[in-house]
């Protein structure tokens, strides 16, 4: 089992001041629209399968289904019925720590798997079907891992309506050139630069005619002991109520309510270290009616 860290990782004290599309409108790793190359599912590696499940429905009202009755370690969350999330036991030994991993869609997981291994990126799971569903596990060439899943499979994002779902992803590193041409050649992604200073650059990923993921470099000192990752961002009413359910929990904040002008964001972990960010996009106001209307 992975052991709880005695200190929490240290957070990322840098917002990108860009408004962030949630999926309810944008649709993008949600439902029918989820083709090639777009995040399909993301799926929770926990050492601690009951602590992760009662964390996860405490904090966003989920139930567990138990995909695979007699065996342990693989769970779905749903939400009003519809599935969010899976679960699965990171066993002893599997070389990576609890964490949240990002699932891209693909018509061909063994035909993506071998233009990963071509374009820098390692085999960590190689394609197999699984409870109905295939998948594979990569490493891209920045480190971080990311997962491989049939585009056709019935295991579907809900579409974020008002909360507790998947609102955004995000891939972290101290180089974004290093997986930049690994997402463009491998799944088919157009990247557009968004910003760009001395300490940070942000890249918009679309798929088709989605956007669908950010792509963040934090240049040293502020990302020097923070691994590759990709970063799943979970919507929430009220966020503060969030970080209160996180820390009853068992939980942990890294960072306080970070906000801007269209969002609010804060860093947290659940009880085994898996860091997951959660997200308020606050309701516009009405506009205000004129005498010409």
């Amino acid at each position: 089992m992975n052991d709880i860290p005695d200190h929490p990782p240290r957070a990322l004290p840098i917002v990108v001041q860009r408004r962030r599309p949630l999926l309810a409108s944008t649709r993008s790793i949600a439902g029918s629209t989820a083709g090639p190359g777009a995040p399909c599912w993301v799926e929770l590696h926990t050492s601690n399968v009951e602590a992760a499940c009662a964390f996860y429905s405490g904090l966003f009202d989920w139930t567990v289904q138990d995909i695979e009755p007699g065996r342990s370690g693989r769970r779905r969350f749903l939400h009003r019925g519809a599935p969010v999330a899976g679960l699965v036991a990171n066993a002893t030994g599997s070389g990576y720590d609890d964490a949240w991993v990002t699932y891209l869609a693909s018509h061909d997981v063994a035909a993506t798997v071998a233009s990963a291994v071509r374009h820098g990126g390692q085999v960590v799971t190689p394609p197999t079907a699984d409870a109905g569903l295939a998948t594979a596990l990569l490493r891209d060439p920045a480190g971080a891992l990311i997962g491989v899943c049939h585009a056709d499979s019935s295991t579907r994002l809900a579409p974020v309506k008002d909360a507790n779902g998947v609102a955004w992803l995000e891939h972290h590193s101290p180089d974004i050139d290093w997986a930049a041409p690994f997402y463009q050649h491998v799944f088919g992604w157009r990247l557009d630069t968004l910003a760009s200073t001395d300490q940070i650059r942000y890249l918009q990923a679309t798929a088709g005619a989605h956007v669908v993921a950010g792509m963040v470099t934090i240049a040293p000192p502020v990302l020097t002991d923070n691994p590759s990752r990709w970063a799943v961002y979970f919507a929430v009413t009220d966020l503060d109520d969030a970080l209160h359910r996180v820390i009853a929990l068992g939980g942990r904040v890294l960072r306080a309510t970070e906000s801007t002008p269209s969002v609010s964001i804060a860093d947290t972990t659940d009880p085994t270290g898996a860091t997951l960010k959660l997200q308020h996009e606050p309701t516009p106001a009405p506009r205000a009616r004129t005498p010409s209307d």
